[in-house]
């Protein structure tokens, strides 16, 4: 064989090489006996998404570096020894005898879900001192459809003349003196001390943008427009992942538990317009002691010593 004729035979016999290996690849892609790609790539297949895990790992983390917040972590004790001004969930609040009470429309006198000592927290939006209240009606639904059945307030100065006794004497009650037989609810019936701890929050799975800002991640990661895929169903996000890969996403980013600030977590869907209503002040959570589904407290903006258009959802 002349040395043209070994060129020639090598070279169809790389062309027949290269054929078959796109022809391997190209099956691989397009069995639908397969769910993950054996070279590892991130593509589209019967408009769903085909992701190795370690490659959603790597979105996972680029998303919760993206989105990092500061959050403020709530931990809760039963305690007998709460005092009147302490941070705690329940129990009486802090109320000069001089200053108006908050009511729902009824009339009827709202009762304190949290207290905030703002010396125990650190916070450059917040006051250095002072007391920050959360306020709820004790109806079947804690006031959520009763403009006047929810109220946070703030106060600057704290008056040491005021007592327990001298609260009670105004006729305000705690969550443990509620009536369940006269329909009064509240999510907790003791009262709890509280600590705090800062650490990093990142989006939670139920916020409204968490689907753009997955599919702006597998944009710019991978070269994936979600957008251009036909997928079923309200959550298109959900449909374009396998079962799996939902159920990991999901529990990747559930941040869920009592805070202030960091993002927001929803038992249901996120009611909120984009851009709205996007600081969290406060969250509690339901744990073996709080029963609310979540009660996540957001406003608009936070000004020195002044809380701006607050909004209140309750699951």
């Amino acid at each position: 064989m002349g040395i043209f004729s070994i060129l020639r035979a090598l070279t169809a016999t790389n062309a027949r090489d290269t054929e078959k290996a796109k022809k391997t690849e190209f099956d691989l892609k397009n069995d639908t006996g397969n769910n993950t790609d054996a070279t590892g790539a991130v593509f589209v297949k019967e408009n769903m998404l085909v992701i190795p895990r370690e490659k959603l790992d790597i979105l996972i983390e680029r998303i919760k570096k993206d989105t990092e917040r500061k959050v403020i972590n709530i931990e809760t004790e039963e305690r007998a020894d709460i005092g009147l001004t302490d941070s705690k969930f329940g129990g009486y609040p802090y109320w000069p005898s001089d200053m108006e009470y908050p009511v729902n429309s009824e009339g009827d006198k709202l009762i304190l879900l949290a207290q905030i000592n703002l010396s125990d927290v650190s916070d450059d939006r917040l006051p250095e001192t002072g007391l920050l209240q959360f306020f709820i009606s004790c109806d079947d639904i804690n006031g959520l459809d009763d403009e006047k059945g929810y109220k946070v307030v703030y106060h600057k100065d704290i008056d040491p003349s005021v007592t327990e006794a001298s609260v009670k004497e105004l006729g305000i009650r705690a969550a443990s003196d509620l009536d369940h037989e006269n329909d009064e609810y509240m999510p907790l019936s003791k009262s709890y001390s509280l600590t705090f701890s800062e650490d990093t929050d990142f989006i939670g799975s139920s916020c409204n943008t968490f689907e753009s800002v997955v599919a702006d991640k597998l944009r710019s990661l991978y070269n994936i427009d979600m957008n251009e895929v036909e997928i079923d169903g309200y959550y298109k996000l959900y449909g374009f992942l396998n079962a799996d890969d939902s159920d990991y996403l999901s529990e990747a980013f559930s941040n869920a538990g009592h805070k202030m600030f960091g993002y927001p977590f929803f038992t249901q869907e996120d009611p909120r317009n984009n851009g709205e209503n996007d600081i969290l002040l406060f969250q509690m959570d339901s744990d073996y002691e709080t029963s609310c589904g979540e009660i996540p407290v957001l406003v608009d903006s936070l000004l020195v010593k002044k809380i701006s258009k607050t909004w209140i959802s309750i699951k």
